[in-house]
């Protein structure tokens, strides 16, 4: 199902405690530069720290709908419940509504004019892009970083060699 919105919350469980999950994911996080000539980077970018966590995946190429990925750490008796926000950055949401805003008032000012053949344009267009940029843009990234963050939580579980009983990193709504 894909949702018209482009935001997706998440939650990361897992056994182990907020001081591991923080190590594996300050490990895997630069820092935010303008230009990348090192193949060997990680594979966020961003800050992270003992509260939380803000970044982006670090992609070879420009994406406006690349999700930024905001989260917070939450301690328990068994383990860290991880809550995590993906969004598209607020100036790119501004300017998909303006955009989105000016096709609008075209089909009602089509409709207004009595002018139902030329609804259909504006219309397609609004729908159309709405859909790709949200359907492409955002959800095929969202899903990328989503596996990612929850195979360091994975991996690191397996480092740290639970107990056999003890739950694995698992993806709650």
């Amino acid at each position: 199902m894909v949702r018209l919105w482009p935001s997706d919350p998440l939650q990361v469980h897992t056994a182990l405690p907020p001081e591991a999950i923080v190590t594996a994911l300050r490990s895997r996080i630069e820092p935010r530069q303008l230009l990348r000539s090192s193949p060997d980077q990680a594979p966020f970018q961003g800050t992270g720290g003992r509260d939380g966590f803000r970044i982006t995946r670090v992609i070879p190429y420009r994406k406006a709908f690349l999700p930024r990925v905001r989260g917070r750490f939450r301690g328990g008796p068994g383990g860290t419940r991880v809550d995590i926000r993906l969004s598209p950055h607020p100036v790119v949401m501004v300017l998909l509504s303006i955009w989105c805003g000016g096709l609008a008032l075209a089909v009602v000012a089509s409709l207004g004019a009595n002018q139902l053949p030329l609804v259909a344009i504006p219309l397609g267009m609004l729908v159309a892009g709405w859909a790709s940029m949200c359907a492409a843009g955002f959800w095929t990234e969202a899903t990328k970083q989503k596996l990612m963050l929850m195979l360091i939580a994975m991996v690191q579980e397996l480092e740290q060699e639970p107990a056999p009983n003890a739950p694995r990193a698992t993806e709650a709504r």
